[in-house]
C-alpha cells in the first residue's frame, strides 16, 4: 500500500476518516476554486497555480489510496466469497455424502430385507415339501401296513410251523430212542449188574431186585441216549417202560 504524506488529508481539508465521495467532492470543489482560469491576469496566478497542483497531487495521492483499500476490500470480499462458497460447497458435499451414505443404508437394508424374505420364503418352501413328503410317507406307510402285517402273520405262521414241526421231529426222535435202543441198554446193564450180584457176591434178592435192576438200567440208558432236555425225558420214560417190561419177561423163568 503506498504511503499518504500526513498533509495530503489537509490539503484537500478532509479527515482521515473521510470515504471517497468526500474526498472527490473536497478535491472537485478545490479544483473547481483553484482552476488556474480563473485567475488569468491575477497577480495570484502562479500561486494559484501552485495551489492547485497541490491539490491535484494530494488528490491523486488518496486516490491510490483509496483504491488501495477498495482493491484490498474487493479482495477480502471476493475471499469471504470464495470462503462462503466453499463453506457452501462443504455443505453441500456432506449433505450430499449423508445422503449418499443414507441412500447406500436404505439399499443395504432394502437388499439384506428382500434377501432375508427369499430365504424366509425358501424355508417355508422346503418345509412345506418336507411335511408333503412326510405326509406321502404316512399314506404309504398306512397304505402298506396291512400288506406288512400280513406279511408277518405269515412268517410267524412259518416260524410256529417249523418250530412245531421241528418238535415233532424231536419228539419222535425221542421216542425212537426209548422205544429202539433204549430197552437194548436197558437189558445190557440189567444183565451185567445182575451176573455182578450173583456171581461175585452170591446175592440174588428175588423178584424185586430184578425189578429194581431193570428199571435201573432203563433210567440209565435214557439217560445215555438222550441228546437235550426233551429226549433226556422221553428216553426215560420209554426207557423206563420198556425196562419194566423186559424185568418182568425176565421173572418167567423163576415162576
Amino acid at each position: 500500500m503506498p504511503a499518504v504524506k500526513e498533509d495530503a488529508y489537509d490539503i484537500l481539508g478532509v479527515s482521515k476518516e473521510a470515504t471517497f465521495d468526500v474526498v472527490k467532492s473536497a478535491y472537485l470543489a478545490l479544483a473547481k476554486e483553484l482552476h488556474p482560469d480563473r485567475y488569468t491576469r491575477n497577480p495570484l496566478q502562479h500561486l494559484a497555480e501552485e495551489r492547485f497542483k497541490s491539490v491535484t497531487a494530494a488528490f491523486d495521492q488518496l486516490s491510490k489510496v483509496y483504491e488501495s483499500k477498495r482493491l484490498e476490500a474487493e479482495r477480502i470480499e471476493r475471499e469471504k466469497a470464495d470462503r462462503a462458497r466453499r463453506e457452501r460447497e462443504d455443505l453441500e458435499r456432506a449433505r450430499f455424502e449423508r445422503e449418499r451414505a443414507e441412500r447406500e443404508r436404505l439399499e443395504r437394508e432394502r437388499a439384506e430385507r428382500e434377501q432375508s424374505e427369499r430365504e424366509q420364503a425358501e424355508r417355508e418352501r422346503l418345509e412345506r415339501e418336507r411335511q408333503e413328503e412326510k405326509r406321502l410317507e404316512q399314506e404309504q406307510f398306512e397304505r402298506e401296513r396291512p400288506e406288512r402285517e400280513r406279511i408277518e402273520r405269515e412268517r410267524s405262521e412259518r416260524v410256529r410251523l417249523e418250530r412245531k414241526r421241528k418238535d415233532q421231529v424231536e419228539t419222535v426222535k425221542a421216542l425212537l430212542i426209548g422205544i429202539v435202543v433204549g430197552p437194548l441198554y436197558a437189558v445190557l446193564i440189567y444183565a451185567f449188574l445182575w451176573a455182578v450180584t450173583f456171581v461175585f457176591f452170591r446175592v440174588y434178592d428175588g423178584i424185586g431186585g430184578i425189578v429194581i435192576w431193570g428199571i435201573l438200567g432203563a433210567v440209565m440208558g435214557g439217560c445215555i441216549l438222550a441228546g437235550d432236555v426233551g429226549e433226556i425225558w422221553a428216553g426215560i420214560g420209554f426207557g423206563f417202560i420198556v425196562g419194566a417190561v423186559f424185568s418182568s419177561l425176565a421173572l418167567l423163568p423163576l415162576i
